[in-house]
């Protein structure tokens, strides 16, 4: 306010201004509102603080301001706070009255110096507002303020004297006698009268205090003189026997002292000591808790074994009972000994208590909380794994029990050791050891309850049941037990029995040594017997509760469904149950049956632990027993591999008896036998929910369905029940998928899709059924409604066409009514193909055409009727015009006669038209238009006018009017008939002899013209002879004749003679001009113009999509009619006398060039638009390549726009050269096209590269592949071209695309070790089935590798357990394992080579006689190639590693096997050829190089190496090069080898361009240099980064040098390379030898003694090729022998009995003599029986044949020539057998 005021802008002393007044007004008005607000607060305040030190200082604040501030009263005030003060002195005064005998206890304070303490605080609260008051000058000058100093006075006197007299009395208490009591009660009543304010009973009060304190020093005195510690009479209890007296006084004194106060002399001496006595009383309090605190230590259960070292403890206490006083002087050499005595009680006590708790208690819980049983945690299990980990987990939990087991005995024999330590044992001294506890009657087996009536043993031995973990109460002495807390000094005095009064040391002593001998022995023995037990009862208890946790698992409570397992916690189940649907109704697999065999074979699994758990043995039978632990340890070990054993393996003197014949166990095993019972009703009680789908099943479709349709259903009874089926199918959909029944899951996913599968089929059938049923109906509509059109669209001709379009108006009305009912359902159906639908759709569009038809011929019926009286005028009409204008008119030339017959004609018209197609009789003109016949005019007038006649006759008839007769229209139809004979033939030789002059004279043909001529003037003949007085038959007659006459002269001026100077001597004689080569030139012209004119382009269907592809065989020949007429032309065109048709001549030449330019291109665009079209429409591939398949869309849509054209305009030239939007269009797709097959070849690059076998299938089957890729099961046609021998791969019937197993084309399955997935990408999945198969096929092999290790092998069952391939490949490891052997034994012994020779010879003449059985094509096969691989195996000494692979080493080469399944095939008989074939092969593949078979035709070179590949499992691709091959798909070939590690031979590979070898040469150099680098990538030619695989290999193959090539006639070939020859090992091949390939043969088809019949076989065909004439038709190669060799296998399985030389020497007979000439049959007979000497020549023995051959002869009537029977058996011999039929007709084979 002032600074506002101070800083006003005007002059304060200029009178003149006003201002000043106003704002002092404002001043003077702010500052008595701030006064009047300080006196407010001031007021406010003052009333709120009522606390007088508070209520001074704040008034104190104020008083100064007081002068300022109006009616602020401060000597009121004061006075109110003196008010305030004398009321807080009352207040003092009623407190002091109050609790003057009893004042509140503080805190921490003794009686006395409590007391004194209250006093001076409530003295201490007025005398500081006293002093305040003292300070103020005049505030204690007033009446209030001396009247409050009295009563401060009169207070504080009686407070000091209150003080003084506690303090006094205290004091004197150690000297005061009973006779000073008096005089000190009469001073303190005294005090009380002087203060006679204060009326109140203080005498009684200090009297009994002081009476109270009488006798304190001489207590004090007393206790100080007592025993430190003193037994409690009642509970026997140690305490501290200090008297709190003492505590008392000394707190007492110590606070008096720092009250001020003086203290008695005895007391301060008492003080001085205080510190001494208090710590020897609190050592004795800790000693004694120490001594408490150590013996609560011990257990109930070792308070019995621990009785010696307790005694020994008490004894040690027995001074602190007996002599130590609080004042003596020995008292720290005790305490020593004392707590010395304590600590080793203590160790000896926590030993035992770690022996007892952590070594027996605790592995006894660890032993309780052992698992003898698993249940599923996360998935559930099944039943084999569930009893599998059962046994697994019990046998584990048997070792670590018996573990344990043993850990407790050796801990019981520990404790028992350490407490007997120091134990006297009798009364001679001697210490206890356990010899003095081996108790012989301890044995576990010999306790035995002795009381229940059961006749069974009981489990637990000798006392009663024990629970819980606690001690066993056994029989004999009675060991008491202790329990903790404030009874254990008491349980322990009875323990020890320890006098009220001190005995004497010697009784003392004598006592203690019987009863602790007896005790100790006794307590130790029930120990051990009591843990023996627990053992017992902790294994019984386990076994328990694993049987009762999986009865309980097992037990049913309730079902439930999926949607309550989750909200109820079920837990995870035990075993999952799949329900499926089986006959005759539902299924769960595995049955419950075997759940229940699985839960009896778990129980007594876990039972079988008892027999894993040794029982305790003693000390005698640890020692005699040593072996037969041993035993059970050893047997311990070999657990784990008990896996066919399913219980836990026994050990020596177990437990198995005692747990077997407890109750709990028998009665929770006869439930468990039984437990799964309850789940049956439950699983049937569930299923009786799946009974409402019964007849899903149940009911026989085909039969009820039939019935259904028999019953003919409307559409809204199909409907209802396909409505029925389908909310059925929804209703199967949301049942539950699986339940929840005890321990089992029931997964009803199975049974779903089962119902599913059989309601869409109910639906199918039905669907089908309704299909059928009304696509029936719309055929039968469609017959009806056609046939409704066809009668309608009939012309109305008479008046039965009139009749007959009535009925079917009728009857179209009739059918108007259930039309709409009849094709409603049939639209309805929605299951129909593109063509059926198309013609439901058009259905209701033919019936509205033929609605429109019956309303068109109901309009023309309505204008009928009216015209039947107009035909009277028109027949009068039409009488008088023939006479007037007929042909009959007299005068009229033939010509003119004959155009008006045909107005008159009956028969001509006739003649043309078909008898069918006439037209109404009574229809007027505007009539006739309507209906198409106003063409027809005047010319048939009177034919119209006598059809209305006949007409006119039948519709008066029919409309019921009177009958007309007409007789002039008879005549007259006469009359036309003779004049329709006559001007016809005069019209055809009129016609014919014109015709004549327009016949080039190169094309006349007199014979022709001269037949025509004789049968016209045969047909003049046969005319009536009425006519021929005609003008018309003469000029007839004269017309012939005439012509008869020139045609002599036309015969000669045709003739072949006549020439062209011919031609110019007539023209000169006629005087006219001749141009007969323009007529030539015109006429071929023609000729070419009119064939083009109708030739058309023809059209093919192409898919569904309709007519979009020209026909190639029709193009193809318009093509080469195209070349024809284009020489005809260009001959045209340089002919001279063209000029008049040179134009038109050179146009065609251009448009039939133009036209075969464009249909060339045309067909080559079609045939990319084919193969694209496959691509980028509708197929997987499409959706790879989104801009390729957009580009074929808009070529796709260019591609219809031009057919269409051609279409419209199918005429070839026409359509071609028309415009030129072909020639535009064609190119453009062209080019277009070429860009989508470039980036499908780049995309089909991507998938080789990804899968490397796709390099060796050609772009449209790689394709077809991944066209197909969506449907797994499409690749089962192409899997031959990408492995070696996989037909076929066989699908989970469950799973859709998961592989199972891959099939070989001879039937053989291998099983893979994992399915395969078909899923994604076909490539991907491509890589995986043969990563697979191979891994499979190796694991096949690794199997067979360790059944030949068996010694007992047999050797076929072991070629039938496995298949062909694996079981050659094993056969070649027992060859090579035993010849290796043989090998490295044959330094020290001699004979093993030939005792190995004689086991080889063993096993292939074990084999060669399962060739003589009736076997499969297969197995067959197999033993064949066994045998082969068999006889060459004897030259072969390889070995085979012992790593998981199989390697094979040819020399110094060693090869892993591939594993590639190939199946079971014929194998190549092996030569010594062979052999170094192999070798040369293998070496050039270890210098990573190619090799190169070279040799004529038929030396093997391509087979050899394909064996090879199969040899090591490879698989080898086959290539049959020729001149088209470029060096792109070499490039991708030799990619696709690289990265597969396939081999690839190409055959014939010089018959490939130079060119394309040179390119060849580089990219084969650079994949050898990638692999001789064992690089893992390198860059291929093209620049693609290729993985490298270097099992790969390369081969060519080729007939010889090109020197040789030349002179033998093989064209066609190049010289390779020199670049190309150093990338390869050549190979001389060679003609094999044949002899070893019969040997082989033979032994393949079962001759034993096939050496001896080679080399006769061999010698046989090499003297007949030899010494027998040359003949073209004679062949001994090797084709004929395979042949022969074949028949000799034959021969022996259907002649068993014959000898081997026999059928040799019959076969080689018969298969050769019907060929040989007769010249040639002597010596060949000659040479079989030098060769087969004393071999009978009996004939061979086709009875069959011979008796069917017989039968026909009879029957056809011929007769039964033998030379001729023989020559059918010849036949029959020559072509290799026959297959009879019935009848006894046969067929050759």
């Amino acid at each position: 306010m002032c600074d506002e005021i101070s800083r006003k802008p005007y002059d304060y002393l200029d009178y003149r201004k006003p201002n000043f007044d106003s704002d002092v007004e404002v001043f003077a008005a702010s500052v008595r509102e701030l006064l009047r607000r300080v006196h407010t607060m001031v007021e406010k305040e003052h009333e709120e603080v009522w606390e007088t030190p508070m209520a001074w200082r704040m008034l104190n604040r104020f008083e100064k301001i007081a002068e300022y501030v109006p009616q602020l009263d401060v000597q009121e005030k004061y006075r109110r706070i003196l008010s305030r003060y004398m009321q807080e002195l009352d207040k003092i005064i009623k407190v002091y009255n109050k609790q003057c005998e009893n004042p509140p206890h503080l805190r921490g304070m003794p009686s006395v110096a409590g007391k004194i303490q209250w006093a001076r605080s409530l003295f201490k609260h007025l005398e500081e507002p006293m002093m305040i008051f003292g300070e103020h000058p005049h505030l204690l000058h007033i009446p209030e303020g001396k009247e409050a100093v009295k009563r401060y006075n009169r207070i504080g006197r009686t407070l000091v004297q209150y003080e003084l007299t506690y303090y006094d009395a205290w004091r004197k208490q150690s000297t005061i006698k009973e006779t000073l009591f008096d005089p000190i009660k009469n001073k303190i009543q005294l005090l009380l009268h002087n203060f006679s304010q204060v009326s109140y009973p203080l005498v009684v009060t200090i009297s009994v205090l002081l009476r109270g304190q009488l006798d304190f020093i001489g207590d004090i005195e007393k206790s100080l003189r007592c025993t430190i510690v003193v037994r409690r009479p009642d509970t026997s209890e140690l305490y501290v026997n200090w008297d709190p007296r003492i505590t008392t006084l000394l707190h007492e004194a110590a606070s008096i002292q720092q009250m001020g106060f003086d203290i008695p002399y005895m007391t301060q001496l008492l003080l001085n000591r205080a510190p001494l006595l208090l710590n020897k009383r609190d050592i004795v309090k800790h000693l004694l808790n120490e001594h408490r605190r150590v013996l609560a230590k011990v257990g109930s259960d070792m308070v019995p074994l621990l009785l010696p070292h307790m005694s020994k403890l008490n004894e040690a206490l027995d001074p602190a009972l007996t002599t130590l006083t609080w004042t003596s002087i020995h008292a720290h050499t005790f305490f020593e000994q004392t707590f010395t005595a304590i600590k080793n009680f203590e160790t000896l006590v926590d030993r035992v208590n770690d022996i007892y708790h952590h070594r027996m208690e605790e592995v006894l819980e660890v032993m309780a909380n052992i698992k003898l049983h698993q249940l599923p945690d996360k998935n559930p299990w099944g039943l084999e794994t569930f009893v599998h980990n059962t046994w697994v987990t019990c046998c584990n939990a048997a070792q670590e029990l018996n573990s344990r087991s043993q850990v407790v005995e050796d801990a019981v024999l520990e404790l028992m050791e350490l407490v007997l330590t120091g134990v006297e044992g009798d009364e001679k001294g001697g210490p206890f050891s356990l010899e003095d506890l081996d108790d012989s009657n301890a044995d576990f087996d010999d306790l035995r309850s002795s009381g229940g009536s059961s006749s069974r043993r009981s489990p637990v031995p000798s006392g009663g049941a024990s629970t819980g973990t606690g001690p066993t109460t056994t029989q004999g002495p009675v060991v008491p037990t202790m329990s903790p807390g404030r009874k254990d000094e008491q349980q322990y005095s009875s323990l020890l029995d320890l006098p009220n009064k001190p005995l004497t040391a010697q009784e003392k002593a004598q006592r203690k040594k019987k009863e602790m001998r007896e005790r100790v022995e006794t307590a130790a023995k029930d120990l051990r017997r009591t843990y023996h037990r627990r053992v017992l009862e902790v294994l019984v208890r386990s076994i328990k509760a694993a049987l009762d946790a999986i009865r309980k698992h097992t037990t049913v409570t309730k079902a439930y469904s999926q949607d309550r397992i989750e909200d109820e916690d079920l837990g995870v189940p035990l075993c999952r149950l799949n329900a499926s649907l089986m006959s005759p109704g539902i299924r769960v697999s595995p049955t419950l049956d075997q759940v229940q065999e699985a839960v009896n074979r778990v129980a007594r699994i876990i039972l079988s632990t008892a027999k894993g758990v040794s029982q305790w043995t003693t000390e005698d039978q640890t020692g005699e027993g040593q072996d037969q632990i041993m035993t059970a340890s050893a047997k311990r070990k070999s657990w784990r591999g008990r896996d066919d054993v399913r219980e836990v393996p026994p050990t020596p003197k177990n437990y198995f008896n005692h747990v077997f014949e407890s109750k709990d166990i028998v009665k929770v095993m006869s439930l468990l036998a039984n437990s799964i019972q309850t789940t049956k009703l439950a699983l049937n009680n569930t299923f009786e929910h799946w009974d409402k789908y019964h007849y899903l099943w149940r009911m026989d479709k085909e039969v009820t369905i039939k019935e259904f349709v028999a019953s003919s259903p409307s559409l809204q009874e199909y409907d209802r029940i396909l409505h029925s089926y389908v909310l059925l199918k929804k209703q199967i959909i949301v049942e539950p998928g699986l339940y929840r029944i005890g321990a089992l899951e029931i997964v009803t996913g199975d049974l779903k899709k089962s119902l599913m599968q059989e309601s869409d089929t109910w639906i199918e059938r039905y669907g089908e059924a309704v299909k059928t049923t009304y696509l029936k109906e719309m055929e039968r509509l469609f017959a009806q409604l056609n046939e409704l059109s066809r009668r309608l669209e009939r012309p109305l001709k008479d008046l039965d066409d009139i009749k007959g379009a009535i009925d079917i108006l009728r009857k179209t009305r009739d059918l108007e009514l259930d039309m709409d009912d009849a094709i409603d359902p049939i639209e309805y159906n929605q299951e129909l193909t593109q063509e059926e639908a198309d013609r439901v759709d058009n259905l209701r569009f033919t019936w509205q055409k033929v609605l429109a038809q019956a309303v068109e011929v109901q309009n023309l019926l309505s204008k009928v009727q009216p015209y039947f009286s107009q035909f009277k005028k028109d027949c009068a009409a039409f009488c008088h015009d023939y006479r007037t204008q007929g042909p009959m008119v007299t005068g009229l030339a033939p010509r003119e006669a004959s155009d008006r017959l045909i107005v008159y004609q009956i028969q001509s018209y006739t003649c043309i038209c078909s008898k069918d197609v006439l037209y109404t009789t009574f229809l007027s003109t505007t009539l006739s238009e309507i209906l198409g016949l106003g063409s027809l005019g005047y010319n048939n007038r009177f034919d119209t006018l006598w059809r209305k006649h006949s007409s006119y006759s039948v519709g008066e008839e029919l409309f019921r009017l009177p009958r007309s007769e007409f007789p002039e229209l008879a005549q007259i139809r006469k009359e036309l008939n003779l004049l329709q004979k006559l001007y016809k033939l005069y019209n055809d030789v009129i016609d014919r002899v014109t015709s004549y002059y327009d016949i080039p004279w190169g094309e006349v043909n007199i014979e022709e013209i001269n037949n025509e001529l004789m049968e016209f003037q045969n047909r003049c003949r046969k005319l009536p002879k009425a006519l021929k007085e005609w003008p018309a038959f003469i000029s007839l007659k004269k017309t012939i004749d005439d012509f008869n006459d020139m045609c002599p002269l036309l015969e000669l001026m045709s003739n072949k003679a006549m020439k062209s100077r011919h031609w110019q001597r007539i023209a000169e004689v006629i005087n006219t001009p001749l141009d007969v080569e323009e007529k030539d030139i015109e006429a071929k012209l023609r000729i070419v113009t009119n064939e083009w004119a109708n030739y058309d382009l023809t059209f093919s269907t192409f898919k569904n999509r309709g007519e979009l592809l020209l026909r190639g065989d029709t193009t193809a020949e318009v093509i080469t009619q195209l070349e024809d007429s284009l020489m005809v032309l260009g001959s045209l065109l340089s002919n001279r006398y063209n000029a008049p048709f040179r134009k038109q001549i050179q146009k065609w030449v251009s448009d039939l060039s133009n036209t075969n330019e464009i249909l060339e291109r045309w067909l080559f665009v079609q045939n990319l638009w084919v193969y694209l079209e496959a691509v980028f429409v509708g197929g997987d591939i499409a959706k790879q390549l989104p801009k390729e398949a957009k580009r074929f869309y808009v070529i796709d849509k260019n591609w219809q726009k031009i057919m269409a054209r051609a279409h419209d305009n199918p005429n070839v030239v026409g359509c071609c050269v028309g415009d030129d939007m072909l020639k535009e269009l064609l190119p453009y797709l062209q080019d277009q096209l070429e860009l989508c097959q470039k980036s499908l070849s780049g995309y089909l690059e991507k998938k080789r590269l990804m899968f490397p076998r796709f390099f060796f299938v050609s772009d449209p089957a790689l394709l077809e592949i991944l066209g197909q890729a969506s449907d797994s099961h499409t690749i089962q046609a192409h899997l031959l071209s990408i492995f070696d021998n996989t037909k076929s791969v066989r699908f989970n019937e469950q799973d859709y695309d998961k592989i199972t197993a891959i099939l070989s084309s001879e039937g053989e399955v291998i099983q893979l070790e994992r399915p395969v997935r078909a899923e994604g990408s076909v490539e991907i999945w491509l890589m995986k089935l043969l990563v697979m198969s191979q891994q499979s096929v190796h694991g096949i092999i690794r199997q067979a590798h360790h059944v030949i290790q068996d010694p007992d092998l047999n050797v076929l069952r072991f070629l039938e357990q496995f298949p062909a391939q694996v079981g050659i490949l094993g056969l070649q490891m027992i060859w090579t394992r035993d010849s290796e052997m043989a090998l490295m034994q044959a330094r020290t012994d001699r004979r093993v080579m030939a005792d190995m020779n004689n086991r080889f010879l063993d096993l292939l003449n074990l084999l060669i006689n399962q060739t003589t059985r009736d076997l499969e094509p297969v197995q067959r096969t197999k033993y064949e190639t066994l045998i082969t691989i068999h006889i060459h195996q004897r030259d072969i000494f390889d070995s085979l590693e012992d790593v998981d692979k199989t390697n094979i080493v040819i020399t110094d080469v060693t090869f892993v096997y591939q594993n590639e399944f190939v199946g079971c095939t014929e194998r190549l008989v092996i030569t010594p050829l062979t052999d170094r074939c192999y070798i040369t092969l293998a070496q050039a593949l270890s210098m990573s190089m190619g090799a190169c078979p070279t040799g004529p035709a038929g030396t093997g070179k391509t087979e050899t190496t394909k064996d090879m590949g199969k040899t090591l499992g490879k698989y080898v691709v086959v290539f049959n090069c020729s001149d088209q091959m470029d060096y792109r798909g070499l490039g991708r070939i030799y990619k696709g080898l690289c990265q597969s590690g396939s081999w690839g031979c190409f055959d014939e590979f010089n018959r490939i361009e130079l060119p394309v070898l040179s390119v060849a040469a580089q990219q084969i150099a650079v994949v050898h240099g990638g692999r001789k680098e064992r690089r893992k990538k390198f860059t291929f030619t093209d620049g693609d980064v290729i993985d490298m695989n270097p099992e790969f290999g390369i081969f060519l193959t080729m007939n010889m040098g090109i020197d040789k090539i030349k002179n033998l006639g093989y064209h066609g070939r190049q010289e390779l390379p020199e670049n190309l020859k150093i990338q390869f090992r050549n190979v001389a091949m060679m003609v094999p030898d044949r002899q070893i390939i019969i040997r082989v043969k033979l032994a393949s088809c079962g001759f034993l003694e096939n050496i001896t019949l080679a080399r006769k076989f061999f010698t046989l065909y090499k003297l007949c090729e030899e010494q027998l004439t040359k003949q073209v038709h004679y062949d001994f190669g090797l084709r004929n022998i395979l042949s022969v060799l074949r028949t000799l296998g034959a021969a022996k399985r259907a002649n068993p009995k014959d000898s081997e030389s026999t059928i040799v020497m019959r076969v080689l007979r018969d298969m050769n003599l019907s060929k040989l000439v007769d010249e040639d049959e002597p010596l060949f007979m000659s040479l079989i029986n030098d060769l087969f000497p004393n071999t009978p020549q009996e004939k061979g023995h086709y009875l069959q044949l011979t008796t069917a051959i017989a039968e026909v002869v009879n029957e056809i009537g011929l007769i039964n020539h033998p030379p001729w029977t023989l020559k059918l058996i010849q036949v029959c011999q020559r072509l290799g057998g026959l297959v009879f039929k019935d009848g006894g007709h046969c067929v050759f084979v």
